[in-house]
């Protein structure tokens, strides 16, 4: 096995490593809205580029793929994820798409407090309640303005929903096999899914098209998945899901870039609390492992 691909990461690296993963995801938004395919082909043309990228990072690494039940059923929650959240961007805002997808900390807390008995810690609840109305503040004056699309905004929560799912599920496994497995599994169950769809609504291929669509599925999920896949075997769900966050503040300035949208006074400041409280909790957890070793 290469050392330098599967070794275990320090929690500060693992840190990084999802923040890696925040920045290159925050890019899905723009390009999503400038393909125009119909929102399964998306993620199913997606996932065939980007299922390559992670097939050579298991051989280079010499992991074994390991497509078991268990994998595969984590799988079908990132497979979940993938589906709602390229649907949710077509049919909403992208900002909308990304916010409420964000609900999945609070999603997180709840389950591990009702079915697993875990209680959460006092500076977890703050800092969810205190990221989610920053990130709430980043959209406040979008809310509940005519032409938003409601069930986009609904497909985006029960987005928010698989993705806290897939952290809980895949933060269990022992081995960075199963991680990067699970990643296979989840990208084969999207692509397979998204076939029939290619024929009844066929993609008009373009230079532009073909190139977004190349970069959703090598830079906006196939690199940072790998990225993720070594993470999450360090990472606790909460951190995975909090310090993630910073994605749906750079994706308002990537779609600013690329279509001239400009946040709004409440979008600035609401972006300025999620980045302090998600930094300064980060910090802390990093100090409380340190302390603890």
């Amino acid at each position: 096995m290469n050392n330098k691909l599967s070794k275990p990461l320090s929690d500060k690296q693992a840190v990084i490593y999802i923040l890696i993963c925040s920045m290159l995801w925050s890019i899905g938004g723009i390009f999503i809205k400038l393909i125009p395919w119909n929102s399964v082909v998306i993620a199913g043309i997606r996932s065939l580029i980007a299922l390559p990228v992670v097939l050579i990072y298991i051989r280079m690494a010499g992991l074994k793929l390991k497509l078991t039940k268990r994998n595969i059923f984590t799988g079908s929650f990132l497979f979940l994820t993938s589906l709602l959240f390229v649907t949710a961007t077509k049919l909403t805002t992208a900002a909308n798409a990304i916010v409420l997808q964000y609900s999945s900390p609070i999603f997180i807390i709840l389950i591990n407090a009702i079915f697993y008995k875990q209680r959460p810690r006092r500076k977890d609840l703050f800092v969810v309640a205190i990221a989610t109305a920053g990130i709430l503040l980043c959209f406040v004056d979008k809310f509940g303005k005519s032409g938003s699309n409601l069930l986009g905004d609904a497909l985006a929560v029960c987005s928010g929903l698989s993705v806290a799912l897939f952290y809980i599920f895949g933060s269990k496994y022992g081995s960075l096999d199963d991680s990067m497995s699970t990643i296979v599994a989840g990208q084969s169950i999207t692509l397979l899914f998204s076939i029939p769809f290619m024929f009844f609504y066929p993609p008009a291929l373009s230079l532009p098209s073909v190139s977004f669509v190349v970069l959703l599925g090598v830079v906006q999920i196939g690199i940072p998945y790998i990225f993720y896949g070594r993470a999450i075997k360090v990472a606790t769900p909460l951190v995975c899901s909090l310090v993630s966050m910073v994605e749906p503040l750079l994706n308002p300035l990537w779609v600013f870039i690329g279509v001239g949208e400009l946040p709004s006074v409440f979008s600035i400041l609401g972006g300025l609390i999620v980045i302090a409280i998600v930094t300064a909790w980060s910090i802390s957890n990093i100090k409380e492992a340190e302390r603890s070793k």
